[in-house]
């Protein structure tokens, strides 16, 4: 759980940008090593188990309070209702991406 006395939001005009837009440019942005996958093997059986976690997880948001939050590698600590909006712009921008990997 996060503590509201440890909230430290970050301004950034990038932050606002892509939350104002609702877009995220591409190749803009670098993924931070956490993000990065450590085995580039990733099967089909695994890629699910982390979607299915992540539906998962996305349920229990429901639960916290509004002023939990979420640390984000380059915007800072991100209130849960914005986190909710960053990750449905992120998943969109990565929809995108794999739209146009499959459209070739």
């Amino acid at each position: 759980t996060s503590m509201v006395a440890d909230y430290k939001p970050k301004t950034s005009f990038k932050k606002t940008i892509i939350l104002f837009t609702r877009k995220i440019p591409r190749g803009v942005g670098k993924a931070p090593k956490v993000a990065l996958p450590m085995n580039e093997n990733i099967s089909p059986g695994h890629l699910q188990q982390k979607i299915e976690a992540t539906k998962t997880q996305l349920l229990a948001s429901n639960n916290l309070p509004g002023n939990h939050f979420f640390p984000h590698p380059y915007f800072g600590d991100l209130k849960l209702k914005t986190a909710i909006r960053f990750l449905e712009i992120h998943t969109h921008h990565h929809l995108k991406i794999v739209r146009d990997i499959v459209a070739k």
